[in-house]
């Protein structure tokens, strides 16, 4: 499992956890700031932040979540119509 250094990462709660399934995970930490490496970060919330949070004052966090749903549902449509790129 590849993680960033968010600290919810290092939390007591999820050492606990990492410790009891030691014998089933093997985590890599990306660098501290390696946007290139993470792909959700270049494919998904960067462009989602730009096309999405800018230039637009949402009345409402429902009205943004509605909105970055609908981007969501859009950007998962074109990547299933384009298939398995691996």
């Amino acid at each position: 499992m590849f993680l960033d250094n968010a600290s919810y990462h290092k939390s007591k709660a999820i050492n606990a956890f990492i410790q009891s399934h030691n014998h089933e995970l093997k985590l890599f930490y990306l660098p501290k700031y390696a946007p290139e490496l993470n792909e959700v970060e270049g494919e998904v919330n960067r462009p989602l932040k730009a096309d999405i949070g800018s230039n637009y004052a949402y009345r409402g966090l429902e009205e943004l979540r509605q909105d970055a749903s609908k981007y969501l549902r859009r950007l998962n449509n074109r990547w299933r119509k384009q298939g398995d790129l691996t």
